[in-house]
């Protein structure tokens, strides 16, 4: 155990100096605010972080996080650098990166971390703007190839490495009767059903891969073979940190999902909102609306995952194109605020961590940011992925490091 504590104090030391370096370079940053906000009852929290104690000591076990959000997320940039951050300071532990969707069907881009690409004749569409439509997990791929369909998966190793899997989850249809897929180095496959309309495909591989490839076959046309997401996983201790982003995305994006469902059968330990930006990015904010929206995502969640830590996150100031400070932004954050307080919720405020008022211009003067002023480059969302993770080692160590 003092092996463990040395070493966390050793990495919270370095941590520290890392800060103090960038806050020189960055000083419009609000470092002393870093921390988790916690309102209400701490016990998720409290069991959480003592798996991270448990995974210091033996590790064993695996810790599985899943974050969700928007365009922020879905290039898995930052938090890709969250999730090199945890495997520097877990004893270099990670599993399999991100749950995967062909974004290239729909010309969006795809995260850096990995990718799953499509053969054949696919129609694809996102909930993204389709208040009546329903999926999965808000993305949605539609084959009636006869002929030859497949399905690639390729983790990006320039990206992150000393990553594989031995596991291949598949998310599709419900209807097996028509389909046929097959794999390589498959030694088990196992088929079960989360509801009526979608089922899950596990494939237990021979041995650990970085790319796997599956052909379809249908049987006729008449069916078609729905394909919401894929998830690599594999069975070594450590942390598995998923990332799950849609372009576009609002709070309302994901009520019209099965994501309380996905959390449950996937067991995660953490889950983290990154919402906000486009539900305050209109003219017209409808407070109420967004209020209601994020309540009962929070609400839906919690009620299928009763022990499961909830973290929002606020998001940035930013420009709407690229010369209009969004003024929204603040009053984004206070609902944010409001919803941690009623629903129990712990609360990282980037908003006020990244500068506050007026600091995307500190943010474009540094050269952290893209020309819209409202995403950020690489370099700005490396900065955003430390300042998280020093927001969590600071909330872990002072608060939550048990003997």
């Amino acid at each position: 155990m003092k092996v463990v504590l040395t070493y966390v104090i050793v990495i919270y030391f370095s941590l520290s100096l890392w800060a103090q370096e960038d806050s020189l370079s960055y000083p419009f940053l609000h470092r002393d605010s870093n921390v988790f906000k916690f309102w209400g009852n701490q016990s998720h929290y409290d069991s959480l972080f003592l798996k991270f104690n448990d995974l210091q000591i033996t590790g064993e076990n695996q810790i599985r996080i899943l974050h969700i959000g928007d365009s922020h997320v879905q290039a898995d940039i930052f938090t890709n650098q969250i999730r090199r951050n945890f495997a520097n300071t877990f004893f270099h532990l990670l599993g399999p990166p991100a749950i995967s969707f062909p974004y290239g069907i729909l010309r969006s881009n795809s995260p850096v971390t990995a990718q799953l690409s499509c053969n054949g004749s696919w129609n694809a569409y996102t909930l993204v703007g389709k208040s009546q439509a329903q999926s999965l997990l808000g993305f949605t791929a539609i084959t009636r190839d006869t002929c030859h369909s497949k399905i690639m998966f390729t983790i990006n190793k320039r990206a992150i490495q000393n990553v594989s899997f031995n596991k291949i989850m598949l998310l599709t249809n419900s209807d097996s009767s028509n389909v046929l897929l097959k794999s390589g180095s498959v030694k088990k496959i196992s088929y079960s059903l989360l509801n009526d309309t979608v089922a899950i495909w596990q494939y237990d591989l021979d041995n650990y891969l970085d790319t796997i490839h599956f052909d379809i076959k249908l049987k006729s046309d008449t069916i078609p073979f729905v394909l919401y997401g894929l998830v690599a996983l594999n069975d070594d201790p450590g942390i598995v940190y998923h990332s799950l982003g849609l372009n576009g995305a609002k709070a309302s994006t994901y009520l019209n999902t099965l994501l309380p469902d996905f959390i449950h059968i996937m067991q995660y330990d953490w889950v983290i909102i990154s919402l906000g930006t486009n539900d305050c990015y209109s003219t017209k904010l409808d407070s109420i609306s967004v209020y209601q929206s994020f309540e009962k995502l929070v609400r839906n969640i919690q009620e299928r995952n009763p022990n499961v830590p909830i973290l929002l996150t606020t998001p940035m100031e930013h420009y709407r194109k690229r010369k209009y400070l969004n003024a929204n932004v603040v009053i984004m954050r206070d609902i944010l605020v409001k919803i941690a307080q009623n629903e129990h919720c712990a609360l990282w405020d980037l908003y006020s961590v990244a500068g506050g008022y007026g600091s995307m211009m500190h943010w474009v003067k540094a050269h952290l940011t893209a020309g819209d002023k409202l995403h950020l480059n690489a370099k700005g969302y490396h900065l955003v992925g430390n300042l998280f993770f020093e927001a969590f080692m600071n909330t872990y160590l002072n608060g939550f490091l048990v003997e």
